[in-house]
């Protein structure tokens, strides 16, 4: 009889790492993500996408032409606004 031993270090190299939920803190409301995401996928999952908006990761503007570049992980703060016009 052949016995298999498992090794948990090796075989976490082939299915990857365990993605555990992240938390976030979007326009001063605590969430739960299932996973880290970039904020052009956010901003799309949220039907966004297309619209004039100003955005803030951990306190910082990002231009919009960086938004593939951000990533959301666990602990971040996020600001997103959209301009209102009137008199």
């Amino acid at each position: 009889m052949t016995r298999v031993f498992r090794n948990p270090e090796r075989d976490q190299r082939f299915i990857g790492p365990i993605q555990m939920p992240i938390r976030v803190t979007i326009n001063g409301q605590e969430l739960e993500l299932p996973k880290p995401i970039s904020l052009n996928a956010y901003i799309e999952k949220r039907g966004l996408t297309g619209r004039r908006l100003a955005v803030a990761h951990n306190g910082n503007v990002v231009p919009r032409g960086e938004y593939q570049d951000v990533i959301i992980g666990d602990g971040d703060t996020l600001e997103i606004v959209r301009p209102v016009g009137g008199g």
